[in-house]
């Protein structure tokens, strides 16, 4: 047998690569020294969730709701407050590679889908600061492979 069980059309190695460029990206977040501080939106976003309301003016409830949960784990820290876009935009390169997958590519083209979800300038820059748009990106990526039209 090849490893692909009924439940799964692909090996389980077919991911390997883009796990693996995750697992970077992760190392990179923690081993290159942040140069700044807080960004000017963080600190609002911080304001914003000690008062959490069913909505905001200029942002969703749903991103200032995680950010204080992630504050009620891991506090303050700009490590804690920047692990949510790091997961955001580890997991959008997660889901572009199953969807190269998923629409008939096989493991370079998964490994390149990965890699350019993770190099683009646009989501370096959202992944970099505590924002709602890399959990758009991340959550638009994973409404995507559960489009029925997929399947077709």
């Amino acid at each position: 047998m090849n490893g692909v069980s009924p439940t799964n059309r692909f090996p389980k190695s077919d991911m390997a690569i883009p796990v693996v460029l995750v697992a970077a990206r992760i190392a990179a977040y923690f081993l290159i020294p942040e140069p700044y501080g807080y960004f000017r939106d963080e600190l609002y976003y911080l304001a914003c969730a000690d008062h959490l309301d069913w909505g905001y003016v200029d942002h969703p409830p749903f991103s200032i709701f995680v950010l204080a949960i992630i504050r009620f784990i891991l506090g303050d820290s700009l490590v804690a407050l920047r692990l949510i876009p790091l997961v955001a935009i580890c997991g959008t390169a997660l889901l572009t590679a199953r969807l190269a997958r998923e629409l008939g590519g096989g493991l370079y083209a998964a490994a390149l889908a990965s890699l350019a979800t993770l190099l683009t300038p646009v989501y370096l820059a959202h992944s970099s600061f505590y924002s709602m748009n890399a959990l758009e990106v991340f959550f638009y990526a994973l409404a995507f492979l559960g489009s029925p039209a997929l399947g077709e």
